[in-house]
């Protein structure tokens, strides 16, 4: 049993009706970063050829065919001493699954945080990545979720305004990304102003990010 919310349910307890146990000969590949669905261990049984091999399997299915294999393995996971953990806690974390969670780091998120880290900018846009999306096959739909891994938070899309060298108001629908200290503050016949969580904070045309949008920008 253990105490928790189901979708637009309170805290109850729910009864927890089977631990998945999967095994394979290659580590898996579908962990992602802070994956808490799985724990990971690397079991390892040296065979002295491949009879002995044979020999090992053969036996291990004929146990799992008899009436002793199911209700020993249930028995086991019944009485296995789990309450030094929670599920509201971190990951747990082992040698195995840290390994595997290096090999199988999104490059594209980590290009895209590159990227941020040597900007100076508060504010970004799609855009500003294009040439990571397009040399790495990223389609529209996958663009926001890599934003966000990237560590980016979203603002809704919002009409803005900029002078051109004419002094003539040009308007643009904009889906402006901000760092995550950083909010966007919008409110009615005042200046956008981005606010960062330190109290700080600027009016949302001076950030050169946001400068910069206008000169990539075609009209």
């Amino acid at each position: 049993m253990a105490d928790a919310a189901r979708k637009n349910e309170h805290v109850s307890k729910h009864e927890l009706p089977a631990q998945l146990i999967m095994f394979s000969n290659s580590a898996p590949t579908f962990i992602e970063s802070n994956d808490r669905r799985f724990f990971i261990s690397k079991w390892e049984t040296d065979f002295k050829d491949a009879e002995d091999k044979k020999h090992h399997f053969d036996s291990y299915h004929k146990w799992l065919d008899s009436e002793d294999a199911y209700p020993a393995i249930a028995y086991l996971l019944k009485h296995r001493d789990v309450s030094h953990l929670s599920l509201a806690e971190e990951a747990m974390m082992t040698e195995e699954k840290e390994a595997i969670s290096t090999l199988v780091r999104d490059t594209v998120v980590d290009a895209v945080a590159a990227e941020i880290e040597a900007n100076p900018a508060i504010c970004f846009i799609p855009a500003d990545f294009d040439d990571i999306w397009i040399s790495n096959g990223i389609k529209p739909s996958q663009v926001k979720h890599k934003l966000s891994e990237a560590g980016l938070r979203m603002n809704s899309k919002t009409r803005y305004a900029w002078k051109n060298e004419q002094d003539k108001d040009q308007w643009r629908t904009l889906e402006i990304w901000t760092r995550p200290e950083w909010t966007l503050s919008r409110k009615q016949g005042q200046q956008a102003t981005l606010v960062c969580s330190d109290g700080t904070s600027m009016p949302l045309v001076d950030d050169v990010g946001y400068r910069g949008f206008w000169k990539q920008l075609d009209f």
